[in-house]
C-alpha cells in the first residue's frame, strides 16, 4: 500500500512539474509574440519621429539666414510650428523685407510648451521615444505570476532581456513601451501662431487659398475689433464672397478672379516705384483681357447678378438677424444655369431702417464688385453695371463711376415712364426693396426688375446694354 501511495505521489509530482513548465513556456511564448509586435510599433515610430524631426530642423535652418535682432526664441518656435507661416517668412525677408516681428506673427502663449528651454531642446523633446516601463510596471507585466500549486511561472528578467536583444530593439522595458502604441500627433504644434494677414497679406494663388486667408483675416479681425464692428462686416462680406464664388464660377473665371485680386493687391502693396509701375502693367493686362472678353474669363451676366445678390442677402442677414420674419423676409432662389442664392425683402414701413438695410447690401455688392472694377473704380464688364442697376445702384456714364449712396425711391427723379414712377411710390409697406433675382425670375419679381431698369436708364447706364442684358436675365423683352 505505501509503494502504491509512493508510485502514486510520485507520477502526481511528475505531472505538476509538467504543468509548470508547459505554463512557463507559453507565458515565454506570449512574451516573445508581445516583444515582436512592440519591435514592429517602435521601428514605425522611429520613422515617423524621425521625419518629424526633419521637417522641424529643416524649417529650423531655413529661417536662421532671416532672423534678426529682437526675434526671440519663442518666436522662432513659433514661426517653424507651421509650414505656411516659415514659407512666408522666408519669402518676405529674401526679397528684402524688413518688419517688426510682433506686427507680423501672433503666438498664441498658452500653446508654447511648459517649461520651454529652447527651439533644439523642443525639438528634441517633442521627437523623442516614449518612456521605457518602470521595474515595478515590468514586474507587473510577467515577473511573478503565480501557477499550478503555486509555482513562479512568470519570465525572469535575464530571460525577457535575452528575447529582447535578439530583436535588436533595445531593452525588454523600451520595447513594451511600444506595445500599445497611440497614433501620432500630426503636429504638436499646430495652433502655436498666425500670421497677421491683415497688416501682412501673401498673395494666395487659388480661390481655396484666398478662402483660407480670409478665415484668418477675419479670425484677427473679430480679436482685434469684435464682432459687432464695420471691420468685422467688411471682412465677414469678402469672406462669404469668397466662399460663393466656389459654387457660382467655372475653375477659369475662379481663376481670373483671383488674378484680378491678386493683381490690385499686389499695387496696394507696391513698397518700391519699380514694383508699382511693374504691378500696374500687370492688372492693366488682365483687366485689357477681362474687356476683350476672351474665353469669358468674367462671370456671365446671371452669375454676376447671382453674386451680388447672395452678397448683399447674406450681409443682411448677418447683421439684422432678429428683424428676420418681423420685417425682413429672405429665402432663396435659382438661376438659370442652376446655382442657388439668397435673397432678402424688407416689406416694413420704416424709411430709416430701410436705408440702414440697403446702405448693408450696397457695401456687400460693392465687395463683390471690386474684383470686376480697374483700379480707379469703373468696371471691366458691362455686365456688372446691369447687374447693380437692376439691383438699385446707378451708374454715371459720364464720371464711369457707380453710385452707392442708397437713394429712397420717392427721391429719385427720373424720366422713367408715368405709370413705373407711379408703382415705385407707393404705401411704405409695399416700398420693398427690390427683391434681387436672376435668370429665371419669377413673375411676380420681374416688375421690380424692370422698375429698376427703367431707373438705370433713367440715371444713365446704356439703355441698349441694359434692354439686353434684362432679356437675359428675366427671359423677356424690357
Amino acid at each position: 500500500m505505501a509503494l502504491a501511495l509512493l508510485g502514486l505521489a510520485a507520477g502526481f509530482a511528475s505531472g505538476a512539474a509538467a504543468r509548470v513548465e508547459k505554463e512557463r513556456e507559453d507565458n515565454e511564448e506570449l512574451l516573445k509574440t508581445r516583444l515582436k509586435l512592440a519591435a514592429i510599433n517602435k521601428k514605425k515610430r522611429e520613422e515617423e519621429l524621425n521625419e518629424r524631426k526633419k521637417v522641424y530642423l529643416n524649417r529650423y535652418s531655413s529661417i536662421q539666414p532671416y532672423l534678426f535682432d529682437g526675434v526671440s526664441e519663442e518666436q522662432q518656435l513659433a514661426l517653424i510650428s507651421d509650414e505656411a507661416i516659415t514659407k512666408d517668412f522666408v519669402a518676405k525677408r529674401s526679397s528684402g523685407m524688413s518688419f517688426d516681428i510682433n506686427d507680423y506673427l501672433l503666438t498664441v502663449k498658452d500653446k508654447i510648451p511648459k517649461n520651454f528651454e529652447g527651439v533644439r531642446k523642443t525639438i528634441d523633446t517633442i521627437s523623442a521615444p516614449p518612456t521605457a516601463l518602470t521595474a515595478e510596471q515590468m514586474q507587473g507585466a510577467f515577473g511573478s505570476q503565480e501557477g499550478a500549486f503555486g509555482a513562479n511561472v512568470g519570465v525572469s528578467a535575464g530571460r525577457a532581456e535575452r528575447i529582447a536583444a535578439g530583436l535588436g530593439g533595445g531593452t525588454a522595458a523600451e520595447l513594451l513601451a511600444y506595445e500599445n502604441m497611440q497614433p501620432l500627433e500630426a503636429d504638436p504644434l499646430s495652433g502655436m501662431a498666425r500670421l497677421n494677414v491683415e497688416l501682412f497679406p501673401n498673395e494666395p494663388k487659388t480661390l481655396d487659398e484666398q478662402i483660407t486667408q480670409q478665415e484668418s483675416v477675419v479670425s484677427a479681425i473679430a480679436d482685434k475689433y469684435g464682432e459687432d464692428s464695420d471691420q468685422y462686416s467688411a471682412a465677414m462680406d469678402r469672406y462669404e464672397t469668397l466662399k460663393h464664388r466656389k459654387s457660382v464660377l467655372d475653375p477659369d473665371q475662379q481663376s481670373f478672379a483671383t488674378m484680378l485680386d491678386r493683381a490690385k493687391a499686389a499695387v496696394a502693396n507696391a513698397k518700391e516705384p519699380d514694383q508699382l509701375k511693374e504691378a500696374q502693367q500687370r492688372l492693366e493686362r488682365l483687366i485689357a483681357i477681362g474687356k476683350e472678353g476672351q474665353g469669358r474669363k468674367l462671370p456671365s451676366p446671371a452669375s454676376m447678378n447671382n453674386l451680388l445678390t447672395d452678397a448683399a442677402a447674406k450681409a443682411v442677414a448677418r447683421t439684422y438677424g432678429p428683424l428676420i420674419g418681423q420685417g425682413i423676409v429672405t429665402g432663396s432662389e435659382r438661376d438659370a444655369e442652376g446655382n442657388t442664392f439668397s435673397t432678402y425683402r424688407y416689406t416694413g414701413g420704416d424709411a430709416e431702417m430701410r436705408a440702414r438695410i440697403e446702405a448693408t447690401a450696397r457695401s456687400a455688392m460693392r465687395t463683390v464688385a471690386e474684383t470686376f472694377m480697374d483700379s480707379d473704380g469703373s468696371p471691366i464688364s458691362p455686365d456688372l453695371i446691369t447687374a447693380l442697376s437692376v439691383n438699385g445702384v446707378s451708374f454715371d456714364p459720364k464720371t464711369g463711376k457707380f453710385n452707392w449712396t442708397y437713394t429712397p425711391p420717392a427721391a429719385v427723379q427720373t424720366t422713367a415712364p408715368a405709370a413705373a414712377s407711379a408703382q415705385r411710390v407707393q404705401t411704405p409697406a409695399a416700398q420693398a426693396a427690390p427683391v434681387r433675382q436672376g435668370l429665371g425670375a419669377r413673375p411676380a419679381n420681374i416688375a421690380e426688375v424692370r422698375r429698376n431698369a427703367q431707373a438705370a436708364i433713367a440715371q444713365g447706364a446704356p439703355e441698349a446694354e441694359v434692354r439686353k442684358r434684362f432679356k437675359e436675365m428675366t427671359g423677356q423683352d424690357f
